[in-house]
């Protein structure tokens, strides 16, 4: 059975033992921004009174997707260096703006006054958000009924 584990890690290229710094503050940038958009989220349907199992099965389904991107983003990075060395910090980054701009629509989604100017630059659906008080209601219960499809 030893001799099976030793073949087994041979074959494997020495490119995938290289995990560096750089990697690690990805992915944790990465869970720090998706543990903070599930705690806004579960927030916002206690808010509304639209709690649903569902809704934390889409986070176990979206934090499945990011993995999943962020290995293939590794493996690419791992195996071609030279090339595709970049591969792993652009997904990494298009996650965390991902999940970014998620936490701002929370949060106006929870009634938090965030700097307009800024935010109204980012995401031009916070204007509407902040002005209209029904619409974050509508939102919520949008997005409940199109989960329940």
């Amino acid at each position: 059975m030893r001799h099976i584990y030793e073949k087994i890690i041979l074959v494997i290229p020495a490119c995938f033992f290289t995990f560096k710094i750089e990697h690690m503050e990805i992915i944790f940038g990465i869970l720090f921004l998706f543990a903070i958009d599930t705690i806004l989220g579960v927030w916002a349907s206690l808010k509304y009174q639209i709690f649903r199992s569902n809704s934390l099965q889409r986070a176990v389904g979206k934090f499945s997707k990011y993995f999943l991107a962020m290995l293939n983003a590794w493996i690419l990075s791992a195996v071609f260096p030279m090339v595709l060395g970049w591969v792993f910090a652009t997904v990494g980054a298009f996650i965390m703006i991902t999940e970014a701009m998620s936490n701002i629509e929370k949060l106006a989604l929870l009634g938090f006054e965030l700097p307009g100017w800024i935010i109204s630059k980012i995401n031009k659906q916070y204007e509407n958000l902040s002005k209209d008080k029904e619409l974050p209601k509508k939102i919520m219960d949008e997005r409940d009924c199109e989960n329940n499809n």
